[in-house]
């Protein structure tokens, strides 16, 4: 079993639910609209889920509950959930500036991807970042 999911996480031609995100545009921004205005959850329970934490062997865990969080180079980190790889949303903000940058990369799938929808996300948010 793990090496069908294995399979279908990197080889998917079609968003089933148990590979992907099955929402529209629209609707992925009303949720993440009310996760920021903290009708979902609150301020400090975001900043839980979005903070790494220590595993028994030291090491960062950069998962947890649905969702991976990174901090990245010049005080910026970014929260992001995905579809088995299939699609991308992340969130982009930036602790001393208090800039935020949302990129959302939704696709079919594809057999032969030369780049993943997370290597996408991350490039149209560099040049989005780079321009300001």
């Amino acid at each position: 079993m793990v090496e069908k999911d294995l399979l279908v996480r990197r080889k998917a031609r079609i968003v089933t639910a148990y590979t992907g995100l099955n929402i529209t545009i629209g609707d992925l921004i009303k949720w993440f609209q009310a996760i920021q205005k903290e009708k979902i959850l609150t301020e400090k329970q975001l900043k839980e889920i979005w903070t790494p934490v220590k595993l028994n062997n030291g090491k960062d865990s950069y998962f947890r509950l649905g969702w991976e969080s990174y901090k990245l180079q010049d005080g910026y980190r970014t929260a992001r959930h995905g579809g088995a790889g299939i699609s991308s949303f992340m969130y982009y903000w930036n602790e001393q500036t208090n800039e935020k940058v949302i990129v959302i990369v939704l696709t079919n799938g594809s057999l032969n991807w030369t780049i993943s929808s997370n290597q996408m996300n991350v490039q149209i948010a560099s040049m989005i970042l780079d321009d300001e």
